[in-house]
């Protein structure tokens, strides 16, 4: 997992996030079952048949409905780097919330868009990191 940082002069964060959780919630029940099927269609499916590829489309068409596409709506600031990282190779950009993090996968057969990404945001703001598939473990 790739995990992008891009320096943005502002982005909705704080007060600010709550208020738009406060008008624009709950999202339409059509927007929901877009992006339920999305997840459980789509994501899933192609996460238990270890596709990178089609998840990452998947990652990249949930950015399109539901909360994420308000979010956009409303702090479109991260759109050109979500851009940029796709056009670089990336399988799919998401963003965390409002930001700042931006984060896709990738596999040896586009390792090089971690390069990219550290030209793209800059070298200290790229992290990679794997998916923890437990949660926390309490030694004894």
């Amino acid at each position: 997992i790739l995990l992008a940082m891009p320096e943005v002069e502002e982005h909705m964060h704080d007060q600010q996030e709550v208020n738009v959780f406060q008008t624009y919630c709950p999202i339409p029940k059509t927007e929901v079952e877009q992006v339920s099927h999305l997840i459980l269609m789509n994501l899933l499916p192609f996460l238990l048949e270890k596709d990178i590829v089609n998840f990452g489309w998947a990652i990249k068409e949930l950015q399109k409905v539901g909360f994420n596409k308000l979010e956009h709506s409303l702090d479109p600031h991260y759109l050109p780097t979500m851009q940029a990282l796709d056009d670089a190779g990336a399988y799919g950009t998401g963003i965390s919330s409002f930001g700042p993090t931006l984060y896709t996968v990738f596999d040896d057969d586009n390792k090089d868009i971690v390069k990219a990404a550290e030209e793209i945001v800059g070298k200290d703001k790229v992290k990679v990191t794997k998916a923890q598939n437990h949660g926390y473990v309490i030694e004894k």
